[in-house]
Parts: structure tokens; sequence; C-alpha cells
């Protein structure tokens, strides 16, 4: 595990100036592990409260690194020694013009270890679901989540002050509270949702190019962690924003997925649906690899309906409606479907 902090590339790309290079290497060094990301999005959120301030000072740095190192003199695995640290006023206002004052900076890592290193009042909860394996949850606002598969979701047990905020790594559906002046905020790895109370799935998988946000009810706001600007776009009731991670890009477009929530309410709802996107939404929600015998076979056109279905009994009902025959090799998950002379 890397223990060294990058707090240089962190101020960096939280001001929007890292290159497709630093923006790959903080994004391994944050999934390396769970201690990682905590102390990056406890930093992006100090980051976000204060990153807009403008302060017309220039601090001590000298003297503002010493008063951290010693709230830290009881922690020597993170101590951080003023040689290695090497910023200056000049040097660090260099990577953001937008900064107003590196006293953000050191206020940042100064939250940062009170909330690790001093226990705080507002304990972090973990959940990590397990493959092929889901959990619902109500929290401390009385609102719902319901967490799909292989995913991480980390929330306080007691909402404070003025805002509630958790993260998310993977897909979940939401049923918020609505509570005056008091936003729910959901982090991902390059998202920012932003909602009063509503209803909507977000889906946030790392391996993914896109990071999805459809919306069943009500509205929320989405904003994108990589782009300068900070763009933000709203998305009502029947749409959902994208996210495209690859090109610093956020998008909204009618969503047309009648399967979105399939994996919540299991629920498939085919209507002249091609077998291509039929075998791609069986993918998703089983998990199962399909070999294709002939490729002709995927412009096929289905239609169907499905409630807490098992993947056989639907492969079956397609063969039957399409004449195809089926043969499975359940040694390594894969059905394989061929035309039927």
């Amino acid at each position: 595990m890397n223990r060294k902090i990058p707090w240089e590339l962190i101020a960096k790309y939280l001001s929007g100036e890292c290159s497709e290079e630093e923006i790959e290497n903080l994004k391994q060094w944050i999934e390396s592990s769970p201690k990682n990301k905590h102390i990056f999005n406890q930093f992006e959120s100090v980051w976000r409260k204060y990153g807009n301030l403008h302060f017309d000072f220039k601090p001590n740095v000298e003297k503002a690194l010493n008063k951290i190192n010693d709230q830290l003199k009881y922690h020597q695995e993170e101590f951080i020694p003023k040689e290695k640290l090497h910023f200056t006023y000049s040097h660090f206002m260099r990577y953001s013009k937008r900064i107003a004052a590196i006293f953000i900076f050191f206020l940042g890592l100064y939250l940062l270890y009170s909330q690790l290193i001093v226990k705080d009042k507002q304990t972090l909860v973990e959940v990590i679901i397990p493959h092929e394996e889901k959990r619902s949850l109500t929290l401390d606002d009385s609102s719902k989540v319901w967490l799909n598969s292989s995913s991480r979701f980390e929330y306080p047990e007691k909402f404070q002050n003025d805002k509630r905020e958790v993260f998310l790594e993977g897909e979940a559906f939401f049923e918020i509270n609505q509570l005056p002046r008091k936003d729910f905020i959901i982090n991902t790895i390059a998202s920012v949702i932003n909602v009063k109370g509503t209803s909507f799935n977000v889906r946030a998988k790392p391996g993914e190019n896109n990071e999805i946000i459809t919306v069943t009810e009500g509205e929320v706001s989405l904003s994108s962690k990589k782009l300068r600007n900070r763009q933000t776009i709203i998305l009502e009731a029947g749409y959902e924003g994208i996210n495209h991670k690859s090109q610093n890009l956020i998008t909204k477009e009618k969503n047309d997925d009648l399967n979105y929530l399939a994996w919540k309410t299991g629920i498939l709802e085919f209507n002249n649906t091609s077998l291509e996107s039929v075998i791609n939404v069986l993918q998703e929600i089983y998990e199962v690899s399909f070999e294709i015998g002939d490729k002709e076979i995927l412009e096929y056109i289905f239609t169907g309906r499905f409630k807490n279905a098992d993947l056989v009994t639907i492969i079956e009902a397609m063969a039957l409606s399409m004449n195809l025959s089926i043969n499975y090799s359940e040694d390594k998950c894969i059905i394989e479907l061929s035309k039927e002379f």
C-alpha cells in the first residue's frame, strides 16, 4: 500500500489543473485502498466548502506547517516533513488561479486529520456489498438506499450541520427525504449529485467509462469533478445525466431504458427489442456471458415481460419465440445461442 499522501497532486486536481497523466496517477492512488479513498473524499469535501472563498492576504506557510505538525506529533507515520512538502505561497498559487490562499489547503489538512486521527462526533459507516448480493438501508434522515452488488457506500451514522453527504462507488437507488435547507449530496469518483427530495438511480462503477444518473421522481443537479468550471445540469423525472469521464463532458438525455431498475425491482421488460439488446441487458443483470453461434440472430426481435424470473426461464422463452436452440456451459457460466435448422 502506498502510504505517502500526494497533497500537491490532490490540490492540483481539485483546482482543475491536472494533466491527464496526473489524473490517472491520482485515480490509481485513490483506488489503491479504502483509506486513500476516505482521505481524498474528506479533503474534497473541505475543498468544496472553502475552495471558493476569497482572502486578500498571504499566509505564513512555514508557521502553518509547523502548527499542523504539532497536531500530528503523536502520529509519526503520517508526519509531514517540511523539507518534503516543498510548498511556498507562490509555488502553490501557480497551480490554481482560483485558490484564494494557501490557508485553505492547510485548513483542509487540519480538518482532515481532526476527523481521521481524533475521533469525530460524526461516525462514518462503510457498507460493502459482495458480488451477487444486494442490500437496502435507511439513513438517519429516514432516506432509503438500495445498493446493488459489488458496491461500496459510505455515510454518517448521524447527519449534522446544514447538509447530508455520502459517498458511492457502484450502483444504488435513492429515495431522499426532503428537509428544508438541508441538501443531500452524493459523491462518486467523478461526479457530485445534489438533491432536495426525490428518487433516482446512480450508476458509478469504477471500471466503466460513464457515470449515469437516472431520475424517477423530482429533480437533481449533476456536476463533474473534473471540469474546471464545474458545469452543472438539472435532471428532471424521466431524464438521465451522463458523466463521460474520459471526455470531461456531462450530457442530458431522455431515458428510454425500460430496465434501468431491473436490478432492484426484478422486473424485465422488452418491447420489440433486438436480441442483441436483450442479451446486453441479461449480461448486466445476471452477470453471465453469452456466445452467439450465428450473428444473424442478433437482429431478431423479442417482446416479453418477466418478474423475478431466473435466467433459464427467460432464455427458454426467448428460444421458443424465436426458434433458437440453446446449449449451456455451466463450468464457464457461458450460454450459447445458435439458430435451429
